[in-house]
């Protein structure tokens, strides 16, 4: 190994090192081909070029491996204007199903006996990550925050939607809890949602 492009870093700020080409091996030491994808992809010069080369499994937007476990058919999802789904918002889907999605959470990941999410990834999706103020805080796609309840502070994950959709989940309760609304593009509307949240937990015992 040596180091071909010293000006060349990393995310981490660290250099990147690659085989020289002129050595680079056709195989690995315990026979594995440089053929297989994930060995390819490591070498490849331009890593992202060689992922968005590959053969197309399916159109993007026709299937999802999360809904079929959870036997959730009825859903839709917005596309932008050249009409790819977008990845952060326009899902639209019944109640019911907003919180099949949350029960599955809440089993970390896990749905009649089948680890359809691996745990540490429901797990750490929904740790805060960032701070963003007035008490919240920011996973993967999940907000964080808390809720008070007989004289103390449980804390909560949800999914944010405009107009006041809500997907709640509080692990110390074992709840889940969703909440529609239609006030699109009202910032008011969070106070509304949240106080509904709060009464909704207060009664609950555990």
């Amino acid at each position: 190994m040596r180091l071909l492009t010293p000006d060349r870093k990393n995310r981490n700020g660290h250099p990147i090192i690659a085989a020289d080409s002129s050595i680079a091996p056709t195989v690995l030491d315990d026979g594995w081909p440089l053929a297989n994808d994930e060995t390819r992809l490591f070498w490849d010069w331009q890593p992202y070029r060689y992922v968005l080369s590959r053969p197309r499994v399916a159109k993007p937007g026709t299937q999802f491996t999360l809904f079929e476990p959870l036997a959730i058919h009825e859903w839709e999802w917005v596309a932008d204007p050249w009409r790819r789904p977008l990845a952060f918002a326009g899902l639209r889907m019944r109640p019911r199903d907003l919180a099949t999605i949350g029960r599955l959470v809440l089993a970390r990941g896990e749905w009649q006996g089948r680890q359809v999410v691996p745990a540490d990834w429901v797990a750490e999706s929904l740790r805060p990550h960032i701070a963003t103020g007035d008490g919240l805080g920011y996973g993967y796609q999940w907000w964080t925050g808390t809720v008070d309840w007989e004289g103390k502070k449980l804390a909560w994950s949800t999914g944010f939607g405009n107009g006041g959709q809500r997907r709640f989940v509080v692990p110390e309760l074992d709840l889940t809890v969703v909440i529609t609304a239609g006030a699109y593009n009202d910032p008011q509307i969070r106070r509304t949602v949240t106080e509904i949240f709060r009464q909704i937990v207060a009664p609950v015992r555990s």
